[in-house]
């Protein structure tokens, strides 16, 4: 069986352990015009590109189990959410075709079982209620420390690549 982690979005990665080895891929990506009014351009996670990886992780063996981080959503930040939701439905569309099957798992999930403790940290948002937060920029880091510990045969140099 082959195990395979995927972290969202395009700026992700796909990491998977096959024969007692972990591999790490880029997750595609197209430049395209965005979808707004103003003219600009977005990585958009290549459908096809996507699909092919996934196909080449199954040729080693077709028993495949996917843990795949849950996208960002959040109505307070509704571009990024946009983003993040095409990104997911692209993903999904490829699972679907390929009949892969997967489970979703939130960041804090997974980053607290490996992570270094204390990096979140309980706080009140302004009506008083406990959330448990942490500092991105040191989330970023610890992931990354964390996979080069792990695996330092990858040389992982971005937090998607450690998060996958």
């Amino acid at each position: 069986m082959i195990f395979v982690g995927v972290d969202n979005g395009a700026s992700g990665a796909i990491a998977y352990y096959y024969n007692d080895k972990m591999y790490v891929v880029e997750i595609p990506v197209k430049n395209v015009q965005s979808y707004t009014k103003k003219v600009q351009f977005i990585n958009k996670i290549d459908f096809v590109g996507l699909k092919n990886i996934f196909k080449e992780i199954m040729m080693y063996d077709d028993a495949i189990k996917v843990l795949w981080e849950r996208p960002f959503c959040n109505p307070m930040m509704f571009n990024t959410s946009v983003l993040s939701m095409l990104s997911y439905q692209t993903t999904l569309n490829v699972f679907e075709e390929l009949q892969i099957p997967y489970d979703m798992i939130d960041s804090k999930v997974w980053q607290k079982a490996m992570l270094p403790q204390g990096i979140y940290k309980t706080v009140q948002d302004k009506n008083g209620r406990n959330r448990i937060k942490a500092d991105s920029k040191t989330l970023k880091k610890a992931s990354i420390d964390t996979a080069n510990r792990l695996y330092p045969y990858l040389e992982i140099k971005k937090d998607g690549q450690a998060d996958a």
